[in-house]
């Protein structure tokens, strides 16, 4: 975990020095957004896996036990993949990936328009196809953020885009929430389902020890933390009679505390928060851009996601992401500090 630090912060500051534009990012962004959609909306109207293990597809099958499926009438669908380990992370980096597509949308070509919304609408459907209540929030959080960053600039130009963009993903999802609108109510707690349905009630069950046993864990290792990674690891030596899996609580910040103390989470939390503290701070200096507003809007979804799920802080695909939006922002940031173009 140590090496893989390193290598992060080495992304980070090489993307500090060097990405000074999305255009220089948006080509694989909407090759993952692409290739993860297609294939996780293939696995969800097919309910199996396509056999692409060689890729890293995991086998999937809804009626297995610890396959991620949402439950609705007496049906079991299994959620879409893509080529993740869970639905809840596929889901997150789709959210990630449609932010960065949206900051760079608006400021694009009209040539390359209608290919982005195109990728945009499938990602929108894949994200939904994910259920990750997580995902979803976060993308709603973003795209207000960015709403909101636009109106400032007074530029109606790029809202309509915004809007018009919206639209088009609006159009490609309606048809699919409203054939899936019995398992779109269970995750939403419609007719009491959290507290009706066994899945439900046992994944907010779930969570709940989970998040209890980590702060018991974090509370006798306060000074040093158990380890980066060593979680699942001291919650089966503290608590061996968990029902569940041994894995990390699903919030990041209390995730870190316990595996590094609490100067670790300390300065984490510091990681958080900021980025926003330094806007404030600087805010008759910084002139808003649609490059910056769309990094912070990502940067916003990366630290919601933080509240209900640990994979930005520990699992390789969104390690990836976190650093990479840091690295994006300050970039960013300094651009408008020292009034550099930044395109």
């Amino acid at each position: 975990h140590f090496v893989r630090m390193v290598l992060l912060a080495s992304l980070y500051v090489f993307v500090i020095n060097e990405i000074k534009s999305l255009s220089q990012v948006i080509l694989p962004v909407s090759l993952q957004i692409l290739i993860q959609s297609l294939i996780g909306v293939a696995q969800y109207l097919g309910q199996r896996s396509l056999g692409l293990i060689s890729l890293g597809e995991l086998d999937l099958d809804p009626a297995w036990s610890g396959v991620s499926v949402v439950w609705a009438e007496g049906v079991r669908a299994l959620r879409a993949y893509g080529l993740s380990d869970h639905p809840n992370i596929l889901g997150g980096c789709l959210a990630f990936g449609l932010l960065i597509l949206v900051g760079w949308y608006v400021k694009a070509d009209a040539k390359w328009q209608p290919i982005a919304a195109g990728i945009f609408a499938l990602g929108a459907v894949a994200l939904f196809l994910t259920y990750s209540r997580a995902a979803w929030l976060a993308l709603l959080v973003g795209m207000g953020l960015f709403a909101e960053g636009l109106r400032r600039t007074g530029n109606r130009k790029l809202l309509y885009r915004w809007l018009g963009l919206l639209g088009v993903g609006a159009i490609i999802l309606l048809p699919f929430i409203w054939q899936n609108a019995r398992f779109l109510g269970v995750r939403l707690d419609v007719g009491d389902s959290f507290t009706q349905i066994t899945l439900e009630q046992r994944s907010l069950a779930e969570r709940r020890e989970l998040n209890a046993a980590a702060n018991e864990i974090f509370v006798s290792n306060a000074l040093t933390g158990v380890g980066v990674g060593a979680f699942p690891t001291a919650l089966s030596a503290e608590k061996p009679d968990v029902p569940y899996n041994y894995q990390p609580p699903h919030f990041a910040l209390l995730e870190v505390a316990a595996e590094n103390g609490i100067f670790g989470a300390l300065f984490y939390f510091l990681a958080m928060v900021t980025p926003w503290l330094a806007v404030w701070l600087n805010r008759a200096r910084i002139e808003l851009t649609p490059t910056f507003i769309g990094i912070s809007a990502v940067l916003a979804a990366i630290t919601m996601v933080g509240f209900f799920d640990y994979y930005t802080w520990l699992l390789a695909p969104g390690r990836i992401w976190q650093w990479l939006i840091w690295g994006l922002w300050a970039s960013a940031y300094l651009s408008l500090i020292n009034k550099g173009k930044h395109a």
